[in-house]
């Protein structure tokens, strides 16, 4: 129950671990209950960006170059 959204060609961290939206519709009270509590044990979870890295497909391949892209700045792990 991740749910965290990242733009695919930056690697940008959208929004959080948790959705903040689920909808119009009333959850089952133990699923509430349940939600809630994740919630809280998550506020302090911070989602950071992610690496990106250049593809390409060609001839049904998809190719990965694993060197860093043009907008990594920064190790992710010091």
């Amino acid at each position: 129950m991740h749910c965290a959204r990242f733009d695919v060609a930056t690697g940008e961290a959208l929004s959080g671990p948790v959705p903040p939206y689920l909808g119009n519709e009333p959850l089952p009270p133990r699923t509430g209950t349940f939600l809630q509590n994740v919630g809280m044990l998550m506020q302090h979870v911070r989602t950071e960006s992610i690496r990106t890295y250049i593809v390409k497909v060609e001839g049904g391949w998809v190719w990965v170059e694993l060197q860093l892209a043009a907008t990594e700045t920064k190790p992710l792990l010091n």
